[in-house]
Order: C-alpha cells, then sequence, then structure tokens
C-alpha cells in the first residue's frame, strides 16, 4: 500500500526519501515482528509438548499393574512415538502457518471489502458455505485420524513381538504367516490414511470454487465500478484475491490438519491423567532421588532436566556414598484375611488367607498353575488390588505405608531378571548409595564376582539393553546381588530357577545358604520346579487362591496323617519323590 502511495507520488516527487524510509521501516519491522513471533511460538510449542509428555510419562510409570494387563505394549508405544512425535514436531509447525495464513486471508478480505464496499454484501453467503463445508468436511475427518491412529498401534505391537520372537518365528518356519498378517495390518492402516487425503481432495476442490467465484466477482465489480474506483486500488485488490485463492484452500486444510492433529494431544493427555497406584505418595523415594536420577542416561527421562552444560552421563560429585546398614531385624510376615482381585470387576484371586511365618524361615509356596502362588507375591508389593484383609511385616501394617516406604520393606528376586542399559554399578545401585566395597561383597555373595572382575571395566561394563550381553543364569545371579545390597529382611522370589540351568540353580540355593544377609532373611520363594523349595523350612500349598496346606516338608511327605496332602500328591506326580524331595526333606529335618 506504502508502495502505491510512492508510486503516486502522493506526497510529492520532494519527499522521496521520506518514502524510502518510511518503506525501510516497515521492511524492518516485518523481519523483527516475524522473528520474535516464530520464537515466541515455537518456545511455548516445545514447552507445552514438554509438559504433556512428562504427566504422561509419569502417570504411565505410576499407574497400576492392571493398565498394563488392560493396554498392549503397542498401545503405549504408539502414544509416545507417533503421537508424541506430531506434538513435538508436525502440531506446532501446522499450528504456525494456519494462524499466519488465517490472518493474511482475513486481512486480504478486509481490504478488497475497502476497495470495493459492495463485496461486504457477498461476504455473508460465502462465509456460510464455507462454514458448511468445513463442518462436513470435519465430520469425517476427524474419526478418520482416530481410526488411522487404533490402526496404527497394532503395527507397532506386532513389530516389536517380531523382533523379540524372531528365533522361534524362524524355527518354526512361520516368516510367511508373519509377513502376510503384517502386510494385512499395513494396509488397514493405509486405507485410513488414503481415505484422508481423498477427503482432503474433496474440500480442496470445493474451496478453489469459492476462491474462483470471489475473483469473478472483484472482476465483475472492477470493470463496473472502473469510472469509480482508483486503478491501482483495483489492481491491488485483484492481486490480493489472486493470491486468496490457494491460500484459502491451504488455511482450510492446515485449519482441519490442526483439529486432526490435537487428537493426539488428547491421546497423550488422557494417559496423562490416568490415576497412580493406590498408596504412592509424592515426595517418595522416587522424588527424592530425583537429582540422583539427573546423572544417568537411562533414568534422565524420569522428569528430571539435565542441567545446562552438563556432559551426558556425567557422575554428579554430589550424590554420598552412604553407609550400608546392617541387615534389618525381626522378618516376621502376617497375612490375615487377604482377599486380592487384579481388578474391581473380576473375581478374587486370593480368598481369605491367614498366613503367618516366623522370622528367619524360609518359606515355599506352591500349587499347580493359576493357583494363586505368584499373586501372593504380587499381593505382598501391592501390585495388585486388595479388597480386604492386612499384611503386617514385623507388626506393621504395609497397608497403612506409603507404596514408597511399604516396598522398600522387600526385595524381590523376578523370574525373568530385568537389567537396565548401562553399566554392572548402575544395576546394582541406580542411586549411588553404596561404596564399591559393598557392591563387590553382594557380587561375591552371589557367586558373580569373579567374571564381572573379568570383564574390561569391572563394575563399569556396560550392560546392553535388557541385558542380552549376560546368559539367563547370569541375569539372575546379578539380580540376587541386587537383592543381598538391599539387605532387606524380607526377601521374595518369584520363580527364580525356572529358566536357569540346574549348576546356576545350585549357586542360587547355596547363596541362600551361605550369604550373611541371606541366611538370616525371611524368605519366601514360589516355584514349579518342587526340587526348590524342597528343603524349605515350611511348605505352603495355595490351590484356586487359598492356602490348603501348611507344613515342614518332611511331615508333608512321610507323616500317615499327611497321605493325602496336596504337597505328597504334587511331589508323586512330579517324578521326584523318592530320590529328591525326600532325601532334601530328610536332610532339613536332621539338621534342624
Amino acid at each position: 500500500y506504502w508502495v502505491r502511495w510512492w508510486a503516486t507520488s502522493t506526497f510529492g516527487p520532494q519527499s522521496s526519501y521520506v518514502y524510502l524510509l518510511v518503506f525501510g521501516i516497515l521492511v524492518f519491522l516485518c523481519i523483527i515482528i516475524g522473528f520474535y513471533r516464530a520464537l515466541a511460538w515455537f518456545r511455548f510449542s516445545i514447552r507445552a509438548a514438554s509438559r504433556l509428555h512428562e504427566r504422561c510419562f509419569w502417570a504411565v510409570l505410576h499407574s497400576p499393574l492392571s493398565f498394563f494387563i488392560a493396554n498392549p505394549t503397542g498401545r503405549i508405544l504408539n502414544r509416545f512415538a507417533k503421537d508424541q512425535n506430531l506434538v513435538d514436531e508436525s502440531l506446532p509447525i501446522t499450528f504456525f502457518t494456519f494462524l499466519e495464513s488465517t490472518v493474511f486471508c482475513l486481512a486480504s478480505v478486509v481490504l478488497v471489502c475497502i476497495t470495493i464496499p459492495w463485496l461486504v454484501l457477498l461476504i455473508p453467503v460465502l462465509l456460510a458455505i464455507f462454514f458448511y463445508l468445513r463442518r462436513k468436511y470435519m465430520a469425517s475427518t476427524r474419526e478418520i485420524k482416530r481410526w488411522e491412529a487404533v490402526t496404527r498401534s497394532p503395527i507397532y505391537s506386532d513389530f516389536s513381538a517380531t523382533l523379540e520372537g524372531l528365533i522361534t518365528l524362524r524355527a518354526y518356519k512361520l516368516q510367511a504367516p508373519v509377513t502376510n498378517l503384517f502386510l494385512h495390518q499395513i494396509d488397514i492402516n493405509s486405507r485410513a490414511w488414503f481415505s484422508f487425503l481423498m477427503s482432503s481432495r474433496w474440500l480442496g476442490f470445493r474451496l478453489d470454487m469459492e476462491s474462483a467465484a470471489i475473483l469473478a466477482f472483484v472482476s465483475l465489480f472492477a470493470v463496473w465500478l472502473r469510472n469509480q474506483i482508483d486503478v491501482g486500488l483495483i489492481g491491488f485488490a485483484l492481486t490480493y484475491t489472486m493470491s486468496l485463492s490457494g491460500l484459502f484452500q491451504w488455511s482450510v486444510r492446515l485449519s482441519a490438519e490442526v483439529e486432526s492433529q490435537m487428537t493426539a494431544v488428547e491421546r497423550i493427555q488422557s494417559y496423562g491423567e490416568l490415576p497412580p497406584e493406590q498408596g504412592y505418595v509424592h515426595g517418595g523415594s522416587l522424588d527424592r532421588h530425583k537429582e540422583s536420577l539427573e546423572s544417568h542416561d537411562f533414568l534422565h527421562f524420569l522428569g528430571g532436566s539435565r542441567r545446562s552444560g552438563e556432559p551426558s552421563g556425567s557422575k554428579k560429585s554430589e550424590i554420598e556414598v552412604v553407609a550400608v546398614p546392617s541387615a534389618l531385624q525381626g522378618g516376621t510376615v502376617d497375612l490375615r484375611d487377604l482377599t486380592v482381585r487384579y481388578r474391581k470387576d473380576l473375581d478374587p484371586v486370593l480368598k481369605d488367607i491367614t498366613l503367618h511365618i516366623d522370622a528367619g524361615h524360609k518359606v515355599g509356596i506352591c500349587g499347580r498353575t493359576g493357583s494363586g502362588k505368584s499373586s501372593t507375591l504380587l499381593a505382598l508389593l501391592r501390585l495388585n488390588l486388595i479388597s480386604s484383609g492386612d499384611i503386617l511385616v514385623d507388626g506393621m501394617s504395609l497397608l497403612d505405608m506409603d507404596l514408597q516406604t511399604a516396598r522398600g520393606k522387600l526385595a524381590l528376586i523376578p523370574q525373568d531378571a530385568v537389567l537396565f542399559s548401562g553399566t554392572v554399578r548402575f544395576n546394582l545401585d541406580p542411586f549411588s548409595q553404596h561404596s564399591d566395597e559393598h557392591l563387590w561383597d553382594a557380587l561375591a555373595d552371589a557367586h558373580f564376582a569373579e567374571h564381572i572382575r573379568s570383564l574390561p571395566n569391572g563394575l563399569d561394563a556396560t550392560v546392553e539393553e535388557g541385558g542380552k550381553n549376560f546368559s539367563v543364569g547370569q541375569r539372575q545371579l546379578l539380580s540376587l546381588a541386587r537383592a543381598i545390597l538391599r539387605r532387606c529382611a524380607v526377601v521374595l522370589m518369584d520363580e527364580v530357577t525356572a529358566s536357569i540351568d540346574f549348576r546356576t540353580d545350585r549357586l542360587i540355593q547355596e547363596t541362600i545358604r551361605t550369604s550373611a544377609v541371606l541366611r538370616e532373611a525371611t524368605i519366601i520363594t514360589v516355584a514349579h520346579r518342587l526340587r526348590t523349595i524342597a528343603d524349605s523350612d515350611v511348605i505352603v500349598v495355595v490351590d484356586a487362591g487359598r492356602v490348603v496346606e501348611i507344613g515342614r516338608p518332611y511331615d508333608l511327605l512321610t507323616s500317615p496323617d499327611h497321605v493325602n496332602s496336596f504337597y505328597r500328591h504334587l511331589a508323586e506326580n512330579s517324578g521326584e519323590f523318592d530320590d529328591i524331595l525326600r532325601g532334601a526333606a530328610t536332610k532339613v529335618e536332621t539338621n534342624q
């Protein structure tokens, strides 16, 4: 507009320097405003996306176990992969371009209406048609984008499952069926994406027609009012109207794209509002060690932000190495009328269980598959839903404590040892609370110190994702060392020897008897192989969610009163009754 005034010398030819100065100021202001609007917008977008991710990740980490049972891994990964990628990268740019294009379209229409006021009568009709088309388009596009997101989840899930089970698939020559299934899922997802593209074309064609109508009316009015309107203004109006043709369609498509991409925000926000486990208290052990967590690459994503200038993976000097306390005294466990479910709408898996375990006793829990053995350990860790009853450790109710404190009183050695990417030191002591001497002592107790010393960097040796550079047995020994290092009075062992060889099994059994920590601790062991718990002090038999038998292994196997005992029946069916189980029970009885 200023250039038009300059061309017509509105303020006189002697003011050329004024035209140049004002034009330069306008260009400079456009550059400055354009830069800072982009800077402010993308800083806001990054901050919003980061907060969304932090809330979502915290909520998922602290969700109850039932959430992970009900939601497959692919669905959860989809939130943190595709959806978060849209929020981080696509949505800010799309939203920014949409706002820019919309303001430009609005300004063009206003300027054209100033030039040719008669167009004001046409604008309401065009707006009515525009909103009708957009509403019809969005009604389908919104659902198509949701459909595309839903059909994407099985692709992630099956792809990760295929990689994990690749050896099995090749062994059974199932590559072709799995490939065909994967391609079928991609086809389903592609249908949704193709439908979205076609609906965009449908809208684009109609908006082009509307833009062409505006251009036709502007041209007709320009000819009709040629004697009443300045020629420069007519050229000004035609120029902006012609640019409006493509930009108007692009703005509407961007608005629809923004709304459809906002479904990703909706999906992430829905996970961010997940309720945490019942009994979790903010400011607990995980939050107290947040500074320590930030010093490790693996746990950097738990919500903290690395300080500016701090190198990746650096270890902070302020992390204090505390003295390891002596093994906790006590270890008495009482279950009182305990009823446990996995969800409120499901039947109980444990029914009115009452059990007393003396401190320092080695207790073996056995039973058929689905009887409730592992559910008992999960109840002690409060990983499932406790409907009624109570759990007491040394006379203190675990249900009256917050989750962090309650779980801190127990050490768990799971069936499948979980190792994290990092170092051996980090996997043993993620909070840097112990000295190297204590770490080596725990490894020595677990009969794993020699192997760690043979590695190039010792305690700083690399542990690959999932501990893939260690065998299954070695992972279990490292998990055992981790439990020893915690020095808890109660140790839970869930099918520890189910997937390892007999030599590692013997090492674990020897560790339980010789370790200064485990020898005095109360150990509750769940096992399918009865030989694992044959030398326990007490055997607990669980069936259909109830405790049906408790006693010393020798009594349950040999006493005439227990001829029809559940444990004896399980022992006879195992094929190890005479040569292994009876011998182990007799040895325990003799030693006592």
